[in-house]
């Protein structure tokens, strides 16, 4: 399962105006502290007006819902939404970083809200670029369980083995599948990593994944290094950061995964000569 998150900038318009920025600091500041009602958050809300929440726009459903659902929720509100279709989350955080790097502060900068995935969360944390713990202070947390001890909350502490800190709120979820077309293959398919390469091995060519790094991609590959895992725990140790897991545990973590996709790849579309990986889902 994959969540889906937003993040609100440090430096979005959110508390916009360079003359309020000391003033939006101490909001900020009083919000994520939890002294600031959620009252005082609309009020405010509708006197800045405004939000630029930037946003993969490649799915029509999304955009359809976007601007027919939550433009118009949040106009009721007061508030203008602008919705910024982009066409990747990276292009988002290169404008954040580089409007924090030119000395904006604090309601000076262009993003206010952004959808984003575990790596580009990971670089706007590294960045001090996130505007701090705001997801637990929302109502709608209390459809969101945060507590460590109950194995949903996972999803929702750590993002790609980065924690959270409630700097980002979950939005929707989505289920990784693999089809088969059974116009073009027949009789029985793998439903295992191990059938699979027993299947293309005998059926060269009938499989494809999406290419890394788009997040398609990058889901099959961390499905089959969890279902490598040489210590059987699938995902459990994956859930650390980096830094506490060390390069070399990492890879001694990764190898037996990666093995198995260099032994897969012969045997892709394209095999017999050169493996063949889509670029997005769209041309998949």
């Amino acid at each position: 399962m994959k969540k889906t998150i937003v993040s609100l900038s440090v430096i979005g318009s959110l508390m916009a105006g360079v003359a309020f920025a000391q003033d939006a600091t101490a909001f900020r500041d009083g919000f994520v502290a939890g002294n600031v009602s959620w009252e005082d958050v609309q009020a405010r809300a509708k006197d800045e007006g405004e939000i630029n929440l930037y946003y993969w726009g490649g799915s029509d459903k999304i955009n359809i819902w976007m601007d027919s659902v939550a433009v118009p929720a949040l106009a009721a509100e007061g508030v203008k939404l602008n919705p910024v279709r982009i066409t990747g989350t990276k292009d988002a955080v290169d404008l954040v970083l580089a409007e924090k790097g030119s000395g904006k502060g604090l309601g000076e900068g262009s993003v206010d809200a952004i959808w984003v995935n575990g790596e580009n969360f990971a670089t706007l944390k590294r960045q001090d670029a996130l505007m701090g713990a705001f997801a637990d202070k929302l109502p709608n947390s209390t459809n969101i369980e945060w507590n460590p001890e109950d194995p949903r909350a996972l999803l929702n502490l750590r993002d790609f083995g980065v924690e959270t800190n409630a700097s980002e709120m979950p939005w929707s979820g989505q289920q990784y599948v693999c089809s088969v077309n059974t116009a073009r293959v027949s009789g029985d398919v793998p439903h295992t990593f191990a059938a699979m390469k027993s299947y293309l091995e005998a059926n060269p060519g009938k499989f494809a994944y999406v290419k890394p790094p788009h997040f398609v991609g990058n889901t099959f590959v961390q499905a089959a290094m969890y279902a490598h895992n040489p210590d059987g725990n699938g995902a459990v140790p994956f859930q650390a950061s980096i830094d506490e897991m060390g390069a070399a545990e990492l890879a001694r973590l990764i190898t037996p995964g990666m093995e198995y996709l260099k032994a897969l790849e012969p045997h892709l579309l394209g095999a017999g000569g050169t493996a063949r990986y889509p670029e997005d889902p769209k041309t998949l």
